[in-house]
């Protein structure tokens, strides 16, 4: 699936008990993070989904977005615009993962559990983390969108917020 997505790059697949949900770390050697717990409660195509997520945030080089937002943040703190802009980018970063996903594979429903699946296991552990799955209504419009999505669509609300982020700039 790696080379098939376009990623020459050599990434390493860990199992942490310490996550509650999968994320990527790492900038020059990359790694998805699934959370151990979670492992026997997806389905092959569910786990397959969720990869295929991560490794689409590894393709987009979004750690490199991530560390920019990050600075400016630390910079701008006291700018409630820029907690929100922040906020919007990183809501369509997992959107543009989606949908890489969605255009990539014929499941979206599996994807869609899954995200369900990881989100109910996040509540029951108690921890208080958010990467994949994102709070509750995050989590419930972007299984809406998924279900909703239609492949090769132009998508307004990413070209919105670029153009709002360039502006910023």
């Amino acid at each position: 699936t790696q080379k098939s997505l376009g990623i020459h790059r050599s990434i390493s697949i860990f199992l942490s008990q310490r996550i509650a949900t999968p994320m990527m770390m790492g900038i020059i050697k990359p790694v998805i993070l699934i959370p151990l717990a979670t492992i026997n409660h997806l389905s092959i195509e569910e786990l397959e989904t969720i990869l295929m997520h991560e490794l689409a945030h590894i393709k987009r080089h979004d750690y490199l977005l991530n560390i920019f937002q990050t600075v400016v943040k630390t910079i701008m703190f006291f700018n409630p615009f820029m907690w929100w802009i922040s906020a919007t980018v990183r809501r369509e970063r997992e959107h543009c993962c989606d949908e890489f996903v969605v255009a990539n594979t014929n499941r979206p429903l599996s994807y869609a559990k899954a995200l369900a699946t990881l989100e109910t296991y996040r509540i029951n552990s108690g921890n208080l983390a958010m990467a994949a799955s994102g709070n509750k209504n995050q989590l419930f419009n972007r299984i809406k969108r998924i279900m909703e999505m239609k492949k090769n669509t132009i998508n307004y609300s990413q070209l919105t917020i670029t153009i709002l982020v360039i502006t910023a700039l």
